[in-house]
């Protein structure tokens, strides 16, 4: 009789051990799945067409936002403050002097008015994945620039 009272006991303890198990192995699993989704869904700053990402870098000059203009740029090309840098020469102009546009392989910035700032600034198309296009921060051949 002591033997099944000990038996039922452990029997109890093993469920318990295998519940927190299973708790903690789909924990484990759901943990991964977040991470998987996150890293497939993440905007590397790429666009489907030379224009869309025109429009995109038109809106975060507006906005002032570096981050979101350092995405558009390839990882090989651009220093880790370069649209940063860049905006810094653009405070103070407001908005509807600079003008964004694709020309021939190169997307084109300019800025009208005052000559304290870049009149200027180009930087070439690059097509990293077929349909995903960035910006090179090296300068574009003749013809395509300022």
């Amino acid at each position: 009789m002591t033997r099944l009272t000990t038996t039922s006991r452990s029997g109890r303890h093993v469920l318990g051990k295998q519940l927190g198990i299973v708790t903690l192995f789909a924990a484990f699993a759901g943990w991964l799945i977040f991470i998987t989704v996150s890293i497939a869904t993440e905007d590397d700053g790429s666009e489907p067409s030379p224009q869309r990402l025109a429009e995109a870098v038109q809106q975060e000059l507006r906005k002032g936002d570096t981050d979101a203009l350092q995405k558009r740029f390839t990882d090989d090309t651009a220093g880790e403050k370069y649209a940063e840098t860049f905006l810094g020469k653009l405070k103070g102009v407001p908005e509807d002097r600079i003008a964004v546009r694709v020309v021939r392989d190169a997307l084109r910035v300019d800025v009208a008015g005052d000559s304290s700032t870049p009149s200027c600034t180009a930087w070439t198309l690059v097509e990293e994945d077929k349909g995903h296009w960035k910006l090179d921060a090296a300068p574009p051949a003749p013809g395509s620039g300022c």
